[in-house]
């Protein structure tokens, strides 16, 4: 029968179609430029016979902007200090880095601004490339 035949051949064809779609999807949405998730506000329900109340609470933290000040002339002793005072890296991770890549004479001085959530890549481009 050729229909049967033509069956077994699309069915095949269909599934592999679906998941390069998906495939295809999936990578759109992981590089998408779109906003990031701030927090999601969940509301709880308090009830007891005396008393009902309506708490929210965030889910995931709330993201902020951090501005730090690297002075002029500053070592990366000092800047790895002011990102660890201002909780955005730990000085240790900051002066293995500047020492591994020979970042410390190309810091850069001025006022910067980071979310709070900014990787160690994010911080050392704006840092020493200034962007």
């Amino acid at each position: 029968m050729p229909g049967k035949n033509y069956l077994k051949r699309l069915v095949p064809e269909v599934a592999l179609a679906l998941g390069i779609a998906l495939i295809i999807i999936g990578i759109f949405l992981l590089f998408q430029s779109g906003e990031r998730l701030e927090g999601v506000k969940v509301a709880r329900i308090n009830q007891s016979p005396e008393e009902f109340s309506l708490e929210y609470f965030h889910l995931y933290p709330q993201l902020e902007d951090v501005k730090i000040v690297i002075p002029n002339g500053s070592s990366g002793l000092t800047v790895a200090n002011i990102l660890e005072e201002r909780g955005l890296i730990k000085a240790e991770d900051f002066r293995k880095l500047i020492s591994l890549f020979q970042f410390q004479g190309r810091i850069k001085a001025g006022e910067f601004s980071f979310r709070s959530d900014a990787s160690i890549a994010d911080i050392l481009s704006k840092i020493v490339l200034r962007r």
